[in-house]
């Protein structure tokens, strides 16, 4: 699914500009995908908020402040400028304030309508939920705050890049969205130390399954991959000394020559009482090349 083309056009959804048939395949769409579901109530929201935003009201007696302080300023100046050949004519000069007095008024509404829609949108992305909860330890005690999500992006380089290695950076363009196929995801992995992988043949995915897999016993039978058409992308948090964290990928696109994964990270809040045992949280999951 081609998302960018589909939030391209919510904002002539919203405007009522679509075509029927667009109209109902943008619907179609949103119904289908959360992450355009997603992005939809959010431009809606700040839209919204945007077209309710008051003009903000100037300081009481700013007008006559400033005329005052112009007028001033032209009469300290008026005998320099006669002195040396210069006409002063106040008339002339009052549209030029006008203009001035303009702008300030303008960058002054602009910001405050910035800076009400930039906390909008910090807002939105701190309320954002993974779509598959993640496992909590059974012997755990219920926590009384809520946990704090935190996003991290991964990118993977797949032409000639060593196993494993991995780059952090931000989405970059032409990137398309990928579907998982198959996913594991728990919070008691035998990977005790935090990683990122790609795995794209059987081999390399034989030996991280071993590895995840070595406290369970009898061993777990290695899941069925087909690296003809599909890779492996697997996220672990690390070992955790207590109940509470979690990881999760929540969205993976591709390019021709690289794969970038979001991943969410769930930590306790301060003073939640969570369980004392301790965790390694993983997700792994199945995409198409």
């Amino acid at each position: 699914m081609n998302c960018n083309k589909y939030q391209n056009l919510i904002p002539l959804y919203l405007e009522e500009k679509l075509n029927p048939s667009q109209k109902k395949e943008l619907e179609n769409h949103t119904s289908a995908c959360i992450h355009c579901a997603a992005f939809l109530k959010d431009f809606k929201e700040i839209t919204g908020t945007i077209t309710n935003i008051a003009a903000a009201p100037l300081p009481e007696a700013y007008l006559e402040k400033l005329e005052a302080k112009i007028n001033l300023e032209e009469l300290t100046r008026l005998p320099y400028l006669k002195e040396n050949g210069f006409t002063f004519n106040i008339q002339k000069l009052l549209p030029v304030f006008g203009v001035v007095l303009l702008v300030f008024c303008i960058g002054y509404y602009l910001k405050s309508g910035k800076d009400r829609t930039a906390a909008i949108i910090q807002t939105s992305q701190h309320n954002y939920t993974a779509t598959q909860n993640i496992t909590a330890n059974p012997s755990g005690n219920t926590p009384k705050s809520k946990p704090i999500e935190t996003k991290k992006t991964i990118e993977f380089v797949k032409a000639n890049a060593p196993a494993g290695q991995f780059i952090l950076r931000g989405a970059g363009p032409k990137y398309q969205d990928k579907k998982i196929v198959k996913q594991w995801q728990d919070v008691y992995s035998a990977i005790k130390e935090k990683k990122s992988l790609m795995i794209e043949n059987k081999k390399d995915w034989q030996e991280l399954w071993k590895q995840h897999s070595a406290h369970i016993t009898p061993a777990p039978a290695l899941p069925e991959v087909d690296f003809n058409v599909n890779l492996v992308i697997a996220v672990f948090m690390g070992q955790q000394n207590a109940g509470g964290y979690g990881i999760q990928v929540s969205k993976i696109e591709e390019s021709e020559n690289k794969v970038y994964i979001e991943t969410i990270e769930t930590v306790p809040a301060k003073e939640t009482n969570t369980s004392k045992s301790t965790t390694a949280p993983y997700h792994i999951v199945v995409i198409q090349k």
